[in-house]
């Protein structure tokens, strides 16, 4: 089933910070977006903060969070789950500069990295956007990537690491213009962010 809408608002949000970092004590598992190493229930698919949709909008401030992990740290422990949380803040920053700096090139076909050499599948022949259907749909024949997808469809998120995994299918097997997948995101996305979204497609081809 369908995980339920998230309430909007600084109040919902900082609730919600509560909730994960206080009364259930999560913060002290949390491996990080990218982790793909770490077994068991504590993942990168079963950990992550739900947090990301309330720092898109401005219901919770990055300094917030960072504040309130300190506190954690001072009054509970600090150890390689709030390093991550610090790190994954960073690299939000990290692609809001890069932003910056890459300008239109971020929205090219070769990327910003330049990846020009890669060997594009022709946008005008049907197949490709029949391809493209199957992989917004979540029918690629990947179970990971197909569970990814319809989340996607159906409450607007999915983790991280999932995302990284559909882009992949997407660029390096299908051959697919990236930008039609970035497009896809920024559409279904509730915690879309031009940086964070477009950046991290541009980043990874």
């Amino acid at each position: 089933a369908a995980e339920p809408p998230q309430r909007g608002g600084e109040a919902a949000a900082t609730a919600a910070m509560r909730l994960y970092i206080w009364e259930q004590d999560r913060l002290r598992n949390y491996v990080g977006s990218s982790d793909s190493m770490t077994p068991g229930k504590h993942n990168a698919m079963n950990s992550t903060t739900g947090l990301s949709a309330y720092l898109a909008h401005g219901c919770l401030s990055p300094r917030r969070l960072y504040a309130e992990v300190r506190e954690y740290e001072r009054r509970r422990r600090k150890n390689r789950s709030t390093y991550w949380v610090f790190h994954e803040m960073v690299f939000r920053d990290f692609f809001i500069f890069s932003s910056i700096k890459w300008g239109r090139r971020l929205f090219s076909l070769a990327g910003p990295l330049d990846a020009s050499g890669h060997a594009w599948r022709d946008a005008r022949d049907p197949a490709s956007g029949q391809l493209f259907r199957r992989w917004c749909e979540g029918n690629t024949g990947y179970p990971l990537v197909d569970a990814g997808m319809r989340q996607l469809r159906t409450e607007g998120r999915m983790p991280h690491l999932v995302r990284q995994v559909a882009a992949a299918l997407l660029v390096r097997d299908l051959r697919l213009d990236w930008r039609w997948g970035a497009e896809w995101f920024e559409a279904s996305l509730v915690d879309y962010t031009p940086d964070a979204n477009w950046g991290n497609w541009g980043y990874r081809i």
